[in-house]
């Protein structure tokens, strides 16, 4: 099955050479979950604090089907400092 791969932030970087915008195209073996697509793509498991299959929250055993895209997130960090007003 194929299935469409975004990452943010430094999790780019365990994308193939052929990704755009942290977008790439994935072959999957069929009846894989979204941490076979981790260990496929190399990416430390930890490293992936959100996850979302067709924009909907899920986990590391959610199953993935032909046609889904996944959406991968680093931890994010930010907003502590100036306020708007300034």
């Amino acid at each position: 099955m194929k299935v469409t791969v975004i990452c943010f932030g430094p999790l780019r970087d365990y994308l193939p050479d052929a990704a755009e915008d942290g977008r790439a195209s994935i072959e999957l073996p069929s009846g894989a979950d979204v941490e076979a697509l981790v260990v496929a793509l190399q990416m430390p498991y930890r490293r992936v604090y959100a996850l979302l299959v067709n924009g909907q929250q899920a986990a590391g055993s959610t199953a993935l089907h032909d046609g889904d895209q996944i959406t991968l997130m680093p931890p994010f960090s930010g907003g502590a400092g100036r306020s708007r007003s300034q």
